[in-house]
């Protein structure tokens, strides 16, 4: 780790309490760190609780600073719970399992209060809530590749990655946009209001900001999550995960290269998150939250120089 902490802040994270366990990890837009934790399936009595992981328990969301964990809300009957705030500080919190028809979105006020329920789809497996207050969506390979439903029509889902409006309404999706064959649940990022992903098969990005929709050919092979600040952009691998990051520069519709860094496979475990927000890439693995932003990456390359192109 000393290279990466050249570059990088790394935070320990707070210990879950007993019976507890971090289930997933969302990048508010303040910057801070939302944990999800799900009950182990034991009632507070010790006694077992619902068999199976999929099974329905109470889930707790928290906030952390880097140095402060704050409580948000406590939710239940949710399986698979990912969050995210809206601008306007309402939380909403999605059930991954839910089904196509179910009402799989849930606002919460800011002091944890419940409010409305929307229908965002089946099978979710990212959301994203962006600074206009637009929800961006992201779907499972299952939920990508459904089959029609009952009526006749296409699930949500199908449109790989889907823009709501606070309300639940369809603003796009990406597959109105460009149909391509697309691969489910690979990381968004945010950078302001543009969404970005790599696209499957061929090695691409692709950036989604409103009704625009533009597509890089992607340098880096199995890109994982990126992040930039207008000029540059930073990019880390995602398989095979081995603390991988490039820098490049945003040049007409291309990205050329300015310098790369590497610390070999196993130097740390496969990020349980894998998230760019503004010009921070965000990693939680190992009990850690790491985070390296594209200036401190820029001012890293400059200064090695067997590290730059």
């Amino acid at each position: 780790m000393q290279d990466m902490e050249a570059f990088a802040d790394v935070h320990a994270l707070p210990e879950p309490p007993h019976g507890w366990r971090d289930f997933s990890y969302s990048i508010l837009l303040d910057g801070r760190l939302a944990i999800v934790r799900q009950g182990s399936g034991l009632h507070d009595d010790g006694t077992a609780g619902p068999a199976g992981d999929n099974a329905p328990r109470s889930c707790r969301v928290h906030t952390f600073d880097g140095s402060r964990e704050d409580w948000a809300l406590d939710v239940r009957g949710i399986a698979f719970p990912f969050v995210s705030r809206l601008a306007d500080g309402r939380w909403l919190l999605v059930d991954g399992l839910a089904g196509h028809e179910a009402l799989s979105g849930h606002l919460f006020a800011a002091d944890g209060s419940p409010l409305s329920s929307l229908r965002l789809g089946a099978r979710i497996s990212n959301v994203l809530c962006a600074p206009d207050n637009s929800i961006w969506v992201n779907y499972s390979d299952e939920g990508v590749y459904a089959g029609r439903l009952a009526n006749g029509d296409w699930p949500l889902s199908t449109g790989g990655i889907v823009r709501f409006s606070p309300e639940g309404r369809v603003l796009g999706s990406l597959m109105d946009k460009i149909p391509m064959a697309w691969g489910g649940d690979n990381p968004m990022s945010l950078i302001g209001n543009e969404c970005w992903v790599h696209g499957y098969p061929k090695p691409q990005l692709v950036r989604m900001a409103g009704d625009d929709c533009e597509i890089f050919p992607c340098p880096v092979e199995n890109p994982g999550a990126l992040a930039g600040d207008g000029r540059f952009i930073l990019l880390a691998r995602r398989f095979p995960w081995e603390a991988s990051f490039s820098l490049h520069e945003r040049q007409g519709g291309q990205l050329a290269l300015v310098g790369e860094w590497s610390q070999g496979a196993g130097a740390i475990a496969q990020p349980r998150l894998l998230q760019g927000h503004g010009d921070l890439l965000h990693i939680v693995e190992g009990g850690r939250w790491i985070k390296v932003s594209t200036g401190a990456f820029r001012d890293f390359l400059a200064h090695s120089p067997r590290r730059a192109r």
